[in-house]
């Protein structure tokens, strides 16, 4: 999915675009069939190539990353880990956390999350 924001700044006359991607690290591939779809067909279907970020570059043209991570959830710092180094190193990432307000249902703790980012590069 892809996002348009509106931004208006009264201090300067800067034109700010900002479009929000949602990226689907590995899509699913889609079954090409030029006929009649048949509920039980054993016919072989070539597939058609998912878009998405293992087969587009999702990185051109951007000025900066943000990445989500839930910290009631362990495997999206886990995502965070092995996602953060396919960022080229010119562009800017802001690593988010969300759903602070749970922390009773924390997984993740700061001191983890600082020491990875205080470490990286």
């Amino acid at each position: 999915q892809v996002a348009c924001i509106q931004w208006s700044y009264k201090a300067t006359d800067d034109v700010v675009k900002v479009e929000v991607w949602d990226v689907v690290d590995r899509g699913k591939k889609k079954r090409r069939f030029d006929g009649l779809k048949l509920e039980n067909s054993q016919l072989e279907m070539p597939e058609e190539p998912a878009l998405d970020a293992e087969f587009l570059d999702v990185y051109k043209g951007t000025n900066g990353v943000i990445i989500m991570m839930d910290i009631t959830k362990s495997w999206t710092f886990d995502y965070v880990q092995r996602e953060l180094p396919k960022v080229p190193d010119h562009i800017p990432v802001l690593v988010l956390a969300n759903h602070c307000d749970m922390a009773h249902h924390r997984t993740v703790t700061p001191d983890h999350v600082t020491y990875f980012i205080e470490s990286f590069h």
